[in-house]
């Protein structure tokens, strides 16, 4: 008996006469018969056989510029943010609401700069006012959405004081809050807007930021993931170094890797950074192999919030410069 779910995925009973070896050493011409450019076979449990199909058509053909400044022109907000498209060539959105902040890793040329510009333009486009922070040690990868923010903090000082300046800043709300009797801010619109809408900081290469700002960044940017989410202030962190050592007592982050709950990973190097990112098992248990990702296939990656392989789009610098002049003063509080 089978039955097939959501993401392709097809349950099969298992017995004596059925088992994981039997299918693997048939997946070849299962992958033929369904079509499928591989499949993801494990065994759950001592009952069950699962089968994971995956197809790449649409990922091997990519999410078009054009496709996805069209999505950004439709309506959305932050639980609705167009990102990518999955196997099947069908937009995946992040949903900040339903589980708030983010991690994303991958190495040079995977395509995770260009997936961080993506996301900030569904992020500026998205309903209601919002406000911008930059934490940017590379000083280019963000520089041209400076105009958007209220800050581009590039050095050791300023990068602190930033982060600093967002703590600052969620505390003041929650002080707001706590007078007005208002225990998550999106449930009051009036005050929602009064403080200036959502609230986000990008770091860019954390752990560059990190080794220069010490250990009481890593504490500041802790305190955020862990409590931004009811006071609307979202944390964005990136690496091209996910190594174990990136979250830890040493640099006071021990809890801030348990508080990113988007979490994408672009081609990396090895299979120990997909599970730095990703979590213990995910290349190996749930076929989540972020180092397999060919190098053809930019802006390919693996994320908690899809079972399949997902694509960012490509974005060029002119077509993002010309976005950026033209969004310019919509929804953005600016504050000295």
């Amino acid at each position: 008996m089978f039955s097939i779910k959501q993401n392709h995925t097809i349950e099969l009973r298992s017995t004596r006469l059925q088992t994981l070896d039997d299918f693997e050493r048939v997946s070849d011409r299962l992958r033929s018969a369904l079509g499928a450019r591989r499949l993801v076979i494990t065994e759950p449990d001592p009952r069950r056989v699962t089968i994971r199909v995956i197809y790449e058509e649409a990922l091997q053909a990519g999410y078009a510029e054009e496709r996805f400044f069209q999505s950004l022109s439709r309506p959305h907000d932050f639980s609705s943010l167009p990102f990518a498209i999955d196997e099947l060539g069908q937009e995946v959105c992040l949903n900040f609401h339903e589980a708030p902040h983010l991690l994303g890793a991958g190495t040079s040329g995977s395509g995770k700069s260009v997936g961080a510009q993506a996301l900030l333009a569904s992020i500026v486009t998205a309903d209601g006012p919002k406000r911008l922070f930059l934490v940017d040690p590379k000083r280019v990868e963000l520089s041209m959405w400076g105009p958007l923010a209220e800050s581009h903090a590039t050095t050791a000082e300023a990068m602190t004081a930033t982060v600093e300046a967002v703590r600052a800043e969620m505390t003041r709300r929650y002080e707001v809050m706590d007078e007005r009797g208002v225990r998550k801010l999106t449930d009051n619109p009036a005050l929602y807007e009064e403080l200036g809408g959502t609230c986000v900081l990008v770091v860019d290469e954390v752990a560059e930021v990190l080794a220069a700002g010490g250990k009481e960044v890593g504490q500041a940017l802790s305190s955020i993931a862990q409590l931004g989410r009811a006071a609307s202030v979202l944390l964005l962190c990136f690496t091209q170094r996910p190594s174990a050592d990136l979250f830890g007592k040493t640099t006071g982050t021990e809890t801030l890797r348990s508080n990113l709950s988007n979490l994408i990973a672009w081609r990396v190097l090895r299979r120990p950074d997909v599970d730095v990112i990703l979590g213990a098992g995910a290349a190996s248990d749930d076929g989540k192999d972020a180092s397999a990702i060919p190098s053809s296939m930019p802006g390919a990656a693996y994320c908690s919030f899809s079972e399949v392989m997902v694509r960012t789009p490509y974005l060029s610098d002119e077509r993002l410069l010309d976005f950026i002049n033209r969004e310019k003063g919509h929804d953005f509080t600016i504050q000295g």
